[in-house]
């Protein structure tokens, strides 16, 4: 009879944790890069924790779920995610091969990329590059032509090799560099740096994960905003120099397209009543189904011309919203 009551104890205390959240417990993956996702030894085991992790407990449990979090290898992670052995693998720069087999989220985090390397700037094509093996970096390398000549398992070991000469540039997020430095004030010291690109990183949901629970991206995603607080804002900086980019592609869009011309060609309303209807309608279907107002906007000439330009402009245009003074005014 003793043995039964304690059997009956020990369940208890394993299921009261999920019962009393009073949500679904999903497993997902990450890798160690902190700030962004890190583990902390605490007194019942180590726990993952950092920015991003804590962006993505905060949205998930707004749209209705609890997480359990592990840091795993990225190539294992991918692995485990494509057959479908865990329900989500997180933060991740987007690929075509992901996006067959997983749902993507909107942004989680935003990662600042740039090249680390010693006193004289190396032609990129001709370099020795080194970076951490199976991660982002690697993956966004091989998808531009560019073949790292070295891979290593933590991010630490790059800025050896490079005081080394072993290689001539490594490819790194900037507070990944700052973190190991706060660590070690020593460690990369003497090297010079070189933005590349921000990389915004997502959550992955797997196939049958996103066919069970329908919709759960879509309140995911909503949620995302008023979970991020500080962690996507930017330097002074960033702000000037993203102003100046901004102002450039603005200007050779200008020169390229009468927008004016293809403000005329669009639709239009007559009240803001009916504008309203519209965006009621568009909410009701969309990202579905395109409503009919969308396909005929999306068949005009100018849309197809905005299209082309956009193509032109992969790494840095993602969307081009056209509007006329009723919604707002773009110059």
């Amino acid at each position: 009879m003793s043995v039964r009551v304690f059997t009956v104890v020990i369940l208890l205390a394993v299921i009261s944790p999920i019962a009393t959240a009073g949500h679904e417990v999903y497993s997902l993956y990450t890798f160690e890069s902190p700030p962004y996702q890190y583990a902390n030894p605490s007194p019942d085991g180590p726990q993952v924790i950092g920015e991003t992790v804590a962006t993505i407990r905060c949205a998930m449990e707004l749209a209705g779920a609890s997480t359990h979090i592990r840091l795993m290898p990225q190539s294992r992670a991918r692995f485990a995610l494509q057959r479908n052995l865990v329900d989500g693998y997180f933060a991740v720069d987007p690929s075509p091969a992901m996006d067959e087999t997983a749902l993507i989220s909107h942004p989680v985090a935003l990662e600042k990329w740039y090249w680390f390397y010693r006193d004289v700037w190396p032609e990129v094509g001709a370099a020795r590059i080194g970076v951490v093996g199976g991660s982002n970096e690697e993956a966004w390398l091989v998808n531009q032509g560019l073949q790292p000549s070295m891979t290593v398992s933590a991010p630490e070991q790059l800025p050896a090799l490079l005081s080394r000469h072993r290689i001539d540039l490594a490819l790194m997020d900037q507070r990944v560099m700052a973190a190991l430095q706060a660590e070690q004030p020593s460690l990369g010291q003497s090297l010079e740096h070189r933005f590349l690109r921000y990389a915004p990183l997502h959550l992955y949901l797997n196939a049958s994960f996103a066919t069970e629970h329908p919709g759960f991206m879509t309140q995911f995603n909503r949620q995302l905003a008023s979970c991020m607080g500080q962690h996507m804002q930017l330097t002074e900086e960033e702000h000037l120099h993203v102003a100046s980019v901004a102002n450039q592609l603005i200007r050779d869009l200008v020169s390229q397209i009468n927008l004016p011309q293809a403000i005329h060609q669009g639709p239009r309303f007559d009240t803001f009543t009916d504008i309203l209807t519209q965006d009621t309608i568009w909410q009701a279907l969309a990202p579905e189904q395109p409503t009919p107002l969308a396909s005929e906007i999306l068949a005009l000439p100018a849309s197809q011309s905005l299209s082309r330009w956009q193509a032109n402009h992969p790494d840095l245009i993602t969307e081009i919203l056209l509007t006329d003074k009723k919604a707002h005014w773009w110059p």
